[in-house]
């Protein structure tokens, strides 16, 4: 909660809000979020995951609060976070690897 607080500040002006963010057992997402009532959910295979894709992940899911899709205006949200490039890359590289 921390961290995602943190995001929202300096991500999205402090502007979001969400009813719960929590680690959930995920197979194949990394994340989800729930738009019409605000729960974001992160696999917990993602936290031992270093720290800057930790926070990809949570803007990603903090995007989705604004924008349920991936269309572009989501993408410039999501982009907002300088990392989101290489968080992907990561992720798609450990997904290769599964």
């Amino acid at each position: 909660m921390d961290r995602a607080g943190r995001l929202n500040e300096r991500y999205f002006q402090g502007k979001l809000r969400w009813s719960s963010i929590r680690f959930a057992e995920m197979e194949k997402l990394w994340g989800s979020c729930t738009f019409t009532d605000g729960a974001i959910r992160i696999a917990r295979r993602a936290a031992g995951l270093p720290d800057w894709v930790l926070d990809h992940l949570l803007v990603h899911e903090l995007a989705h609060l604004v924008h349920s899709d991936h269309g572009a205006a989501f993408h410039e949200l999501e982009n907002r976070y300088p990392l989101t490039e290489r968080a992907r890359g990561y992720l798609l590289a450990l997904d290769s690897m599964a």
